[in-house]
């Protein structure tokens, strides 16, 4: 753990320092790149309310087909039909939203190129520390427990998006990193509960 934390102290003191040099400080407009630059790609999570959009879609659908039906068999398969049906919107709309996701991150490494290339290039070196950090820690679950981590993939999921950006103001901002490791301290207590689940 003290390596993590001092290969990390020095990520923030080389981008301190390429902030420093490009672009003065940490402006609110570099702030919100790097942020959008760090974001998640994977597409994981659907904004609020689209799950929930769907699944009522299904529901109406199997409501429809209980009131339609003419056998138990077509009744049994229509309900397969229409959960494969479902399954695949949600998969297609993942696959929307990484496409979008990835666009976003593009377009702020774009942005952030214009002033400062050595600082798209130190957030695409850390985004890939992470993936190799990702993949590591998946052959060893996988190693540890084949049964439960069948794929070997550890994804950082919903998190991913997020981590660099936490990992960053933990060690620029003291007050910040106090607050999220005070177990006592409510408002921060999904934070470390997501950080738990990655």
């Amino acid at each position: 753990m003290a390596a993590v934390d001092q290969e990390n102290k020095m990520i923030v003191g080389a981008m301190n320092k390429i902030v420093k040099r490009d672009f003065g400080e940490w402006t609110p407009r570099v702030k919100k790149l790097v942020a959008q630059a760090s974001g998640n790609t994977a597409g994981t999570t659907l904004p609020d309310g689209e799950l929930e959009q769907f699944t009522l879609e299904r529901d109406a659908e199997i409501d429809e087909a209980k009131l339609s039906y003419t056998s138990p068999e077509n009744l049994i398969e229509t309900l397969k039909d229409i959960e494969t049906s479902f399954e695949q919107r949600l998969a297609d709309r993942k696959k929307e939203l990484a496409k979008e996701n990835l666009e976003s991150v593009n377009r702020a490494y774009e942005e952030l190129a214009k002033d400062s290339p050595d600082l798209v290039k130190e957030l695409r070196d850390v985004r890939r520390k992470i993936t190799a950090g990702g993949r590591v820690a998946g052959a060893k679950l996988k190693e540890a427990d084949p049964d439960k981590f069948p794929e070997g993939e550890f994804r950082f999921s919903e998190q991913e998006g997020f981590y660099l950006t936490r990992s960053f103001r933990l060690f620029k901002q003291p007050k910040w990193r106090a607050a999220i490791l005070d177990l006592e301290n409510k408002q921060f207590r999904k934070i470390r509960e997501d950080a738990a689940k990655a």
